[in-house]
């Protein structure tokens, strides 16, 4: 097909099948050339009528010398669908006797069915005119019609041959042909005419549709540059620059760019920038940062709406709907002082060839934005291509498989476990602290070393105890030789009475500060006895760098100095859970109370262990990640529960080794213990609200 084409109108005329006598076809075509000198206008009104006399869908008649096609068509789908190429290859072989013939769709056409194409010579040289005759491929004639409509079409072509040889302006086809094609090219200029425009509509998906727009009407317009804006809500984002694969969203031209749509959308008008005419400041500010940015001399913004390009289409029953915005901004931009509808660079950027365009990519845009909002998009095609390939079966055959499984989750009873986190560690275990404040005079153990209960672990000094205790000797020293000489001077002296009685009543005061003063001298020794801390157990001592962190370094009262343990007594495990998890287990604990766990240790992880549940907490804290968890203690078994058969070696395992648990509570459905998170969920933010 020629790159330049006669505008394709739309014609809504009724079709029909001419069914006279085969000798009054001839009258026909001859009344039908009456006071025609012309052969242009001729061929015009041959195009129209065969067109309506065959009932067909499309009708192309082509020239040489023809800028374009003279195109009839009454099905815009099938036309887009069209290969250009494959079209020119059967008008250029036309023959004086008609042929019928399978016309190949473009590759991108979702048209799996071929339509069905009648191609004859309508006029001789030195100017041939073909004819091509194509039937919608859902609406093919029967073979007895499509022979007779053969043997009709070989008298038409005859009857016009005659007709075009007997025209007495014979010799001006050529030159009027010429003229046509010069009005063509002035119209549009489009390198592939009708396939290009038609690829707009190749892909359904936005990023593809807006990438081919970007590119394609840079290449047909020949700008600089060309950059698609996707309105969305009040806001116009770039989806595509052409030449460029992917969009920097933070440079500043594209910044820039959107300011500037999103204000001039409201203008509902094509423009171009710099204008003659004065614009609203709310436009002309954007405009200038716009430039600035983007070191461009000139653009064209063109709105694209899908309602626009649709309403050629009315009279095929097209709805055309109502958009307040459009759709996306078209920006055709120039680096050059001359701006793109002025462009010296030939005709193709045109008021004409631009509402084409525009047209077209209006409804190429609006359909893909239609299709990429449908909801579960990606399912429904996934679900399309199985439905439509060889492999519906197998699919079927799956989904009965998965239903089945799933009914019988439903029914079948599994264990169901409740996973816990925590740590291992002897059951004989104490941790020691500072009584008092001091420092640490020294050390008599080191780092994992094997201590006898008694044994003295770590000396503690403080000198402001130690005076204490030898100023409180010295007050008791001198109270006692107080009361000494009262008591001495009560038997050698034989006084009045009332110097006795003064005597008896200091005495007794003595005696209760003396009191007084040995208690006090108690608590200190009691004091004093808290700095040598020993091992309260047979063990090991569990500590980290003793040395370094106690040894000359102050103490408060609280603070934990070391722990001793003994690794070859029984193990406990100290867990937690999350809140959330804990009611399976609170239900499962209700009749015995034990319930038996199996749990694996960071540092032997290839061997699973045996545990029972001991005690659950009653209340429930908020850990330091700020999660509220229930503290669980068990009793670890000491053997294994795997094949292995090895019995829990205690001198393996390390105080505070990280451990996985699973706690057993019981049995459920299948279906409510892998998915008891949702079920959980649901009932207690959907259900509980209906209850």
């Amino acid at each position: 097909m020629s790159t330049s084409f006669i505008d394709p109108a739309n014609h809504a005329s009724t079709r029909r099948r001419y069914a006279e006598p085969r000798f009054g076809l001839r009258e026909h075509v001859l009344e039908l050339a009456e006071g025609i000198d012309d052969p242009q206008e001729l061929f015009t009104k041959i195009a129209a009528d065969l067109h309506t006399t065959f009932g067909a869908a499309i009708v192309l008649l082509q020239s040489p010398p023809w800028g374009g096609p003279i195109i009839r068509s009454a099905s815009d789908d099938l036309l887009h669908q069209l290969d250009g190429e494959v079209v020119d290859a059967l008008l250029a072989n036309a023959t004086p006797a008609p042929i019928s013939c399978d016309l190949p769709l473009m590759p991108t056409s979702s048209s799996m069915q071929r339509p069905r194409a009648l191609r004859v010579e309508l006029a001789s040289s030195p100017a041939p005119v073909a004819a091509l005759i194509i039937h919608d491929q859902h609406h093919c004639p029967s073979a007895v019609k499509q022979v007779e409509d053969l043997r009709q079409l070989r008298l038409y072509a005859e009857t016009t041959r005659e007709l075009v040889a007997n025209l007495p302006a014979t010799s001006n086809v050529a030159n009027s042909s010429a003229d046509n094609a010069d009005a063509g090219d002035r119209t549009i200029q489009l390198n592939q005419g009708l396939r290009s425009l038609s690829s707009f509509h190749s892909s359904l998906d936005l990023a593809e549709t807006c990438y081919r727009i970007t590119n394609e009407s840079r290449r047909l317009l020949d700008c600089d540059r060309v950059t698609l804006l996707v309105g969305r809500k009040a806001r116009y984002r770039v989806k595509s620059v052409s030449g460029v694969a992917v969009v920097d969203r933070r440079s500043n031209h594209v910044r820039a760019i959107e300011v500037l749509a999103r204000a001039a959308a409201v203008l509902d008008r094509t423009l171009e920038v710099p204008s003659q005419d004065p614009l609203p400041p709310q436009v002309q500010g954007p405009l200038d940062h716009y430039l600035d940015e983007s070191d461009v001399a000139s653009a064209v913004l063109i709105p694209l709406w899908a309602a626009r390009a649709a309403s050629a289409n009315e009279d095929s029953g097209r709805q055309t709907p109502s958009q307040d915005r459009p759709l996306g901004i078209l920006v055709l931009e120039s680096f050059s002082g001359v701006s793109p509808a002025e462009s010296v660079d030939g005709d193709a950027v045109t008021p004409a060839n631009i509402e084409a365009l525009a047209g077209e990519a209006g409804i190429a845009l609006g359909n893909a934005i239609e299709h990429s909002s449908i909801f579960g998009l990606t399912l429904w095609k996934t679900l399309g291509r199985l439905l439509h390939s060889n492999r519906l079966p197998m699919f079927i055959t799956v989904l009965g498989l998965v239903a089945a499984l799933l009914v019988a989750s439903c029914w079948w009873s599994v264990d169901h476990y409740v996973v816990a986190h925590g740590a291992a560690e002897p059951a004989g275990q104490r941790d020691l602290f500072a009584a008092i404040d001091a420092s640490v005079a020294q050390l008599h153990v080191r780092d994992g070393q094997s201590v006898k209960e008694g044994e003295l672990l770590i000396q503690l000094e403080n000198p402001e105890l130690e005076n204490q205790v030898e100023s409180l000797a010295g007050q008791i020293q001198t109270t006692v030789g107080r009361l000494a000489s009262i008591q001495s001077l009560r038997l050698s002296e034989n006084e009045q009475t009332n110097r006795s009685s003064h005597l008896v009543l200091e005495e007794r005061q003595l005696q209760s500060e003396l009191a007084n003063l040995r208690e006090q001298q108690k608590i200190l020794r009691l004091q004093l006895a808290e700095l040598s801390v020993t091992s309260p157990i047979d063990g090991n001592v569990v500590a980290w760098q003793m040395e370094r962190r106690l040894v000359g370094r102050p103490v408060s009262r609280g603070n934990l100095l070391c722990t001793v343990a003994n690794p070859e007594g029984p193990w406990q495990l100290r867990l937690t859970i999350p809140e959330r998890n804990a009611g399976p287990i609170i239900e499962a604990a209700k009749g015995d109370g034990s319930l038996p766990i199996t749990f694996a240790v960071a540092t032997m992880p290839e061997h699973t262990f045996a545990a029972e549940l001991d005690r659950l907490s009653l209340a429930a804290r908020v850990d330091q990640t700020g999660t509220r968890v229930v503290d669980l203690h068990a009793n670890v078994h000491g053997e294994t529960l795997d094949q292995l058969g090895d019995q829990l070696d205690m001198s393996s395992l390390r105080v505070g080794a990280d451990v996985t648990a699973k706690i057993h509570c019981g049995q459920r459905p299948l279906i409510r213990s892998w998915f008891s998170d949702v079920f959980d969920f649901v009932h207690r933010h959907i259900l509980f609200h209906f209850q």
